[in-house]
């Protein structure tokens, strides 16, 4: 969920309404206002950490997909989104230093911020607190790429279905960005995953003549 202020809202309201109303609870009913705020609590805490924490990474997430967007759109570079993203993020991390959607965009954030030795803590612990969780496997494996551990990258981008196509596009795009080391970790995992490609052997050798 986006978050908890909804459910807070609403329990809220309906308990208002429930005190003001003249349909009266019997005696044994009366709790039932209560109940549903307390319910609502412990549903946000057990179900989805810390709701102060969620309410600033989702925050922040609004102004990463901002960030992104303007990006995209070639109107501007979205640093100032970015760095609002960022603030929104710490904030979520020193309320809930677990918080696993707080975690996981950080850490993309620093893989495109080209902080890759962030970005491979911040992944690694999103996923020990959300282990399986797909967008985080995927970050996480790219940020092992890019920070040269090839075996990790491996690991955890093998189950990412055409994965080593895209790595092989990354390469190619790193090499054009004049970033050589990027784009040859990038074919090494393109690689160790796909074995039985001979182009992405080849472009491999392009690159590092000294590649088997």
């Amino acid at each position: 969920p986006w978050t908890w202020a909804p459910f807070f809202l609403l329990a809220g309201v309906l308990a208002g309404y429930l005190a003001r109303s003249s349909v009266r609870l019997p005696r044994r009913a009366a709790w039932v206002p209560a109940a549903i705020g307390a319910g609502v609590i412990v549903a946000a805490v057990v179900g989805r950490g810390h709701p102060l924490a969620a309410w600033q990474a989702n925050l922040g997430a609004v102004a990463q997909a901002r960030a992104d967007a303007v990006s995209a759109g070639r109107g501007g570079d979205g640093a100032a989104d970015r760095a609002v993203a960022a603030a929104r993020f710490t904030r979520a991390l020193a309320i809930d230093p677990d918080d696993g959607p707080a975690l996981r965009r950080a850490g993309m954030l620093a893989i495109d911020e080209a902080r890759h030795a962030d970005a491979l803590n911040l992944l690694g612990r999103a996923w020990a607190v959300e282990p399986g969780h797909p967008p985080t496997r995927k970050a996480y494996g790219l940020a092992a790429v890019w920070s040269g551990d090839i075996a990790l990258a491996a690991d955890l981008l093998g189950p990412v279905p055409g994965m080593a196509d895209e790595l092989a596009t990354w390469s190619r795009f790193r090499r054009e960005q004049g970033e050589t080391g990027l784009a040859i970790a990038a074919a090494r995992t393109a690689v160790a995953l796909a074995p039985a490609q001979p182009e992405l052997a080849q472009w491999l050798r392009e690159l590092d003549p000294a590649a088997r």
